[in-house]
Formats: structure tokens, C-alpha cells, sequence
């Protein structure tokens, strides 16, 4: 198949009828949800008011009984305790509809895709970070920031919450060290408290907006890119999106993921289904191989290679690239499947120039479908891996080869295959720097007695 047949939407086709009414009730629910925040904007406001002013007014209010001063600061702390109790169920409800609106708002977009409707690139009008004209559903972002009108309610109950700590906080301190028998706080200020319920608020609303693969890992590892000045691909979410519908469109063609993973997985990172991002063994043996002038990889685990190759944009300065690269690591397998990271890695890493995918490469090789992929293949587009100049490094070859050989990976019957492969394309797929052997002079030293190896 060739690759114009290739295509990047979702289940691929979808019936009209089906997709307009899908499209319809889509269009539908984000009005809905529309007035629902509207509503809850102008509730939240409302008794947010309310709140603030009940907290002056209880902070005056005076009880005339013999145990009035009690029975005042047991009154306060309870008023103070509802308002938190009212802040933090705001916060989950509007967060709620709020990430109910963009998901049905991404709907809306995968739909019109999936129907053929495209603006495209003319932005003038319809601008394509919007519902109305945008192509990507991730172009919506799930978080609208804390400085946004959609942020406005969430400020709203937060502030009341800290004025209502101000006014309510010392009353309320005097009950709760009397019921637990602690001493006042010396210096302590009501306020501080309310300060802080109001980043944890925000912190909160802003955990509760997160995408599936976002979680603290992510962030701190963005953060100490940005202290680090590595530069982070933008669109982190479009880009794991155009990885699963890599993902997808590999599987609609049918592609053969199991040979290649096995192969790959053999050559790449034999523990990759033991280690958690980072193979430390691969990295001890690298830096000893290198320490004895010898052929290794680089050490890197397959899913350094793949959040290398797809979140960060300059390979350069190293070592400050290899600590974020092993922080990202760490966080795509906490939200990825050991399964997720290989077909990611096998369907986005470059095997030759401008050839990205092992379903694409295997036609750019072999001119001919990926459904069945045998092993003598495999090792070729793996191989491309770490060889992606258009060379033929008869030195490097040999030793996969061994090591291939000596597993069981395959046999001497595969190994002609892909020496003679190698071969026949050196004039079109590949060169022949000048200190490596030939295929074929490869191919005689491997078939020497086991004795001379």
C-alpha cells in the first residue's frame, strides 16, 4: 500500500447519517454545558459573596450567655469550616464542567475531521486554536490557565475562603487548641493558613484538569528542562496524540508488530520489559565497551530513544539532554504500557531519510506490505535504527550479527538473506565507508567455523 493511502483520523471512515448526529448531539452538549458554567459562574459569585459577608458578620457577633465566649469561637469555627467545605466542592464541580465542555468541544472536531470538513490553514476567520476552525481537538487546551475568565469562579470561592480565614481564623484557633489541648501558636497568623488553602485551591483545580498523561513527573521533568534550557517539542499532547494515531494506522494496515518487536527489542534493550526507563546495565556496558575501544550502542533503553526522538528538540548539550531525556523516561512509563512504548517507538523512530515509522520503512526497503515480516527483515529495519546516514557499517553489522546468531535470533539462512540484501543495495540504499568490510566480506567472516569467530 502506498503511503498516500495511508490515513490519520480515528476508525478511518465513519457512516454520514451516524456522523452528523454524533456531530449534532456533540454541538449540543457544549451549549448545554455553556449555561451550566454560565450558572455556575453566577452562583459561585453569588453565595461566594454571601459567604464573605456572613464571615464579617459572625466575626461581630456577639452571644449573651454566661458561656458566650465559647459558644462564639465554636460558632465562628464552624461557619469558617463551611465556607472551606463550599470552596472546595466548588472547585470539583467547576472543574467538572469544565473539562465536560472540552471534551465534548474535541468531539465536535474529530467528528467534522472524520466527515472531511477541513479549514485548513486560512486562520483569518476561523482561528485554529478554536472550536469554529481548529483541526486538532488538542488545539483546545483542557487547562485554560490560572489568569483566564474560566479561571474567574475558582478565584472567587478561593478568595472568600481567605477572607473568611482572616476574619473567622482567630476565633477558630482559640476552639481548636482548647479541643486538643496544644497551646496557642505564638505569631502564628490566621492568614497564612488562608494563603495557603488558596494555592492548594488552584493547585488543585489545576490537578484536576490535567490530561490522561499528564501527572507530577511530567511537570517536574518540564521544569527542569526549563532550568536545565533543554527545549521541549510545544504541543506535548499533540504530539502523543499523532503517536497513537501512528499507532492506529500501522494496526489498520496490518502491520507485523511482533517480529520487528522481537528483534528489536533483542538489538535495542534486552531488559526493556525488566527496567523501568532507564537500563543502567546497557549504560555500564556502553561505557566499558567505549572504555575498551569497542563496538556498543549508546546505552540508551528504548524508551529514552522514544521520548528523545519525540518530545526533545535539540540533541545538543548533552549531558544536560541526557537528564531530562531519563526524567521523561521515568514519566512515559508511568502513564505508558511497556506494550504502548515499543509500538510508539517502532512507528515514529526515522529508520531512513524521511522515513519515520517501521510500517513506512518496510516500504521504503522492501517496496511491499508490512502484514508479514520475516526475520531476515526485521534485523535489517532495526539495524537502520542506529544507522540512519544511508551507510553500510560492515563492522557494526558483524557484531549484531553475532549476537543475533548466537541467541538463536536467526539463522545462517537469514544472515545470507540480509548480507546479500545489503549487498544488491549499495547503490541505491546504502554506502560503503571506506574502513568497513563488504557485505560480502562480512558474510565470509561469519561463516568461518565457530572456533575462528
Amino acid at each position: 500500500m502506498s503511503p498516500e493511502n495511508e490515513r490519520y483520523f480515528p476508525n478511518h471512515k465513519i457512516e454520514p447519517e451516524i456522523g452528523l448526529a454524533e456531530y449534532n448531539f456533540a454541538c449540543a452538549r457544549v451549549g448545554s454545558t455553556d449555561e451550566s458554567i454560565t450558572w455556575a459562574t453566577n452562583i459561585t459569585a453569588l453565595i461566594s459573596t454571601a459567604a464573605t459577608f456572613a464571615a464579617l458578620k459572625t466575626s461581630e457577633y456577639k452571644v449573651e450567655l454566661a458561656t458566650a465566649g465559647t459558644n462564639e469561637e465554636t460558632l465562628r469555627l464552624i461557619v469558617l469550616c463551611s465556607i472551606l467545605l463550599f470552596s472546595f466542592l466548588s472547585i470539583v464541580h467547576l472543574s467538572y464542567l469544565h473539562k465536560s465542555r472540552i471534551f465534548a468541544s474535541r468531539k465536535v472536531i474529530v467528528l467534522r475531521r472524520m466527515l472531511g470538513v477541513s479549514y485548513g490553514e486560512n486562520n483569518l476567520v476561523l482561528p485554529n486554536w478554536r472550536i469554529e476552525g481548529a483541526d486538532n481537538p488538542f488545539a483546545i487546551k483542557i487547562f485554560p490557565g490560572f489568569f483566564s475568565y474560566q479561571s474567574f469562579p475558582v478565584h472567587m470561592v478561593l478568595l472568600s475562603a481567605l477572607t473568611s480565614t482572616f476574619l473567622l481564623g482567630p476565633s477558630a484557633m482559640i476552639v481548636v487548641a482548647a479541643e486538643t489541648s496544644l497551646p496557642q501558636l505564638e505569631g502564628f497568623r490566621p492568614i497564612y493558613f488562608g494563603f495557603i488553602w488558596y494555592l492548594l485551591g488552584l493547585s488543585f483545580f489545576k490537578w484536576q484538569l490535567r490530561e490522561v498523561d499528564e501527572n507530577i513527573l511530567l511537570w517536574l521533568s518540564l521544569l527542569i528542562a526549563r532550568l536545565l534550557n533543554v527545549e521541549i517539542t510545544t504541543g506535548l499532547n499533540t504530539s502523543i496524540y499523532g503517536i497513537k494515531l501512528d499507532i492506529a494506522e500501522a494496526k489498520r494496515l496490518h502491520s507485523d508488530f511482533a517480529c520487528i518487536d522481537k528483534v528489536a527489542v533483542f538489538l535495542e534493550d534486552g531488559e526493556f520489559f525488566e527496567h523501568s526507563g532507564i537500563n543502567w546495565k546497557g549504560v555500564g556496558r556502553a561505557i566499558y565497551a567505549r572504555m575498551k575501544k569497542k563496538f556498543a550502542g549508546g546505552g540508551s533503553s528504548i524508551t529514552q530513544q522514544f521520548v528523545r526522538s519525540n518530545f526533545i528538540v535539540r540533541l545538543s548539550p548533552t549531558v544536560r539532554r541526557k537528564i531530562v531525556e531519563m526524567l521523561l523516561a521515568k514519566w512515559i512509563e508511568s502513564v505508558w504500557s511497556k506494550r504502548q512504548i515499543l509500538d510508539g517507538y517502532l512507528v515514529t523512530a526515522r529508520y531512513d531519510r524521511s522515513v519515520y515509522g517501521f510500517h513506512r520503512a518496510f516500504r521504503h526497503f522492501f517496496s511491499d506490505s508490512p502484514k508479514l515480516i520475516e526475520p531476515w527483515e526485521a534485523f535489517i529495519l532495526v539495524e537502520r535504527l542506529g544507522n540512519v546516514r544511508g551507510q553500510f557499517r560492515g563492522k557494526r553489522v558483524r557484531e549484531l550479527l553475532r549476537r543475533a546468531i548466537s541467541s538463536a535470533l536467526i539463522s545462517m539462512d537469514d544472515v545470507e538473506k540480509i548480507l546479500k540484501y545489503y549487498n544488491s543495495m549499495l547503490d541505491r540504499h546504502f554506502e560503503l565507508p571506506l574502513d568497513h568490510p563488504t557485505p560480502i566480506e562480512v558474510l565470509a567472516s561469519l561463516k568461518q567455523p565457530q572456533s575462528e569467530l
